[in-house]
């Protein structure tokens, strides 16, 4: 049976990744193929933890006796570990029955967030067992715009989600779509400062493209500024 593939929606907290890998799937099991939907972090044990520390529901003892955020290098393990062992018990069994794995964030998150607070060398190391992406889809929007989307969404910020925080994140996507890593990960840029509509019909190309092809598409060009 034909191997699968793997496909990452990336971006900002509030970009739209979660819309568009649903609307993904849904367009690609219009078309006969078998798809299975995911996220990181992701449903196993180290994924449960990790979305705790990011909703600040747990927190680590201090010194003091006080709960405090955990290290940004214990984080940055703690993702990577998430990330293999969503690829074994969940991403790569579907993948060799041939399925077509969307993943709502994977390599280039850890990238692009860890690498705020700890050096980019460290956070490549973690990650070199990581299968590499058949396609990266990351959208681009201000970080603005992300902050206005997630406040309207919800009361409470998570742990990257501060006006700062966001700033940082999208440049470090934009620098690393543009470089080897990037590369590396078959990434695409897309716009996705547009009507959800519009960005799952550029989305549906680069994939239909894929599909056709074998390939992932060149690197879009215009990536804008937050």
């Amino acid at each position: 049976m034909a191997r699968g593939l793997l496909i990452a929606l990336e971006g900002l907290d509030g970009a739209g990744t979660t819309t568009q890998a649903g609307k993904l799937r849904d367009w690609l099991v219009a078309r006969g193929e078998k798809v299975h939907l995911t996220a990181e972090p992701s449903q196993g044990p180290v994924g449960g933890l990790l979305r705790l520390f990011l909703q600040g529901r747990l927190a680590v003892p201090a010194s003091g006796g006080d709960g405090a955020p955990i290290g940004a290098a214990t984080l940055a393990l703690l993702f990577a570990a998430d990330r293999l062992d969503h690829l074994t018990q969940e991403i790569l069994p579907r993948m060799e029955s041939g399925w077509i794995v969307v993943t709502d964030r994977y390599l280039l998150s850890s990238l692009a967030y860890q690498s705020v607070d700890c050096d980019l060398d460290f956070v490549v190391s973690l990650n070199t067992l990581a299968r590499k992406p058949d396609l990266t889809l990351l959208l681009d929007v201000p970080s603005e715009t992300c902050r206005r989307r997630i406040e309207a969404a919800r009361a409470h910020l998570e742990l990257f989600e501060g006006k700062e925080q966001q700033r940082k994140v999208g440049e470090n996507y934009r620098a690393l779509a543009k470089g080897p890593l990037g590369a590396s990960a078959n990434t695409v840029v897309v716009d996705g400062d547009r009507a959800a509509e519009a960005v799952h019909a550029e989305i549906s190309k680069i994939v239909g493209s894929l599909l056709r092809t074998g390939k992932a598409p060149s690197r879009n060009k215009g990536v804008g500024s937050s």
